[in-house]
C-alpha cells in the first residue's frame, strides 16, 4: 500500500525563509527537527518547535502525530507555520 504524499512549505517567519518538501503521510513531525536544522543552517539545541497549521489556528499541532493524522484534506500541498521557542532550564 502506497502512502499519500504532499507538497509541504513550513515558513519560518523568524528566520525570513520557508523549506518546502515532498512528505509521505506517515512522516512524523519530531522527525524533521534535524532536517530543518541542517536545510537551514540554525542550531535548535535547547529551542522548541511549534508547527501551526497556516491561517486554522493559534494552538500548536501535536508534533508526536504522523502529517497523515494532522491532515485530513486531500488537497495535496500543505503550508504550515513554524514558531522556535526558547527552552528554560
Amino acid at each position: 500500500m502506497t502512502h499519500p504524499v504532499y507538497t509541504v512549505r513550513f515558513i519560518f517567519q523568524e528566520y525570513g525563509k520557508f523549506v518546502t518538501m515532498e512528505l509521505s503521510s506517515e512522516v512524523v513531525f519530531d522527525d524533521l527537527k534535524m532536517s530543518f536544522s541542517k536545510i537551514l543552517g540554525v542550531s535548535f539545541f535547547a529551542k522548541q518547535i511549534n508547527i501551526y497549521i497556516k491561517n486554522a489556528s493559534d494552538i500548536p499541532i501535536d508534533s508526536s502525530k504522523t502529517l497523515g493524522e494532522i491532515w485530513k484534506n486531500p488537497t495535496p500541498v500543505v503550508e504550515f507555520d513554524v514558531k522556535v521557542q526558547e527552552m528554560g532550564a
